[in-house]
């Protein structure tokens, strides 16, 4: 097997383990895209922990504000995420299990970054199957880390 069907096999893999997850992201990002949040909150910006697929569901929401900071909105005096959805999104024991995951990496496949593209346009869709073209505010999406975004709203990459 040539290296190019085998990275072709592995995304394919991967894209069948997220989308079992799809009923259960779509209704976050569905609420996550009609909520109405503070003023304070320009951005949602995603991340993608790549090396954590195999331990939970690997993307977070960080909210924004005009500075880029995290921001928390202060209830009774304590910090609280401006949103009912938790960051991490869903609550899972794993997309794929560690066996999977040791088995490409042992082959010396680089599987997270696989992982995390593959990752990418699987949410990307969700996004827009949630409504996401209509969300108010901006939305990304990237790899932790990574100065380059994928801008959820126009469907187009930005540094």
């Amino acid at each position: 097997m040539t290296i190019m069907n085998q990275n072709e096999e592995l995304q394919s893999q991967i894209l069948d383990y997220l989308k079992k997850l799809d009923d259960l992201l779509l209704p976050v990002l569905t609420q996550l895209i009609q909520q109405r949040f503070p003023l304070e909150v320009e951005t949602l910006a995603f991340e993608i922990f790549s090396d954590q697929f195999s331990d939970k569901f690997p993307v977070r929401v960080f909210f924004l504000d005009q500075d880029h900071s995290e921001f928390f909105a202060i209830v009774n005096g304590e910090p609280r995420y401006p949103s009912a959805i938790d960051p991490n999104l869903i609550d899972i024991d794993e997309v794929y299990s560690q066996a999977f995951e040791e088995k490409y990496l042992s082959l010396g496949v680089d599987i997270w970054s696989i992982s995390a593209q593959v990752c990418l346009d699987w949410f990307a869709e969700n996004w827009l199957k949630a409504g996401g073209t209509s969300f108010r505010l901006q939305a990304k999406i990237g790899q932790h880390d990574s100065s380059s975004q994928f801008d959820l709203i126009e469907q187009r990459w930005v540094d």
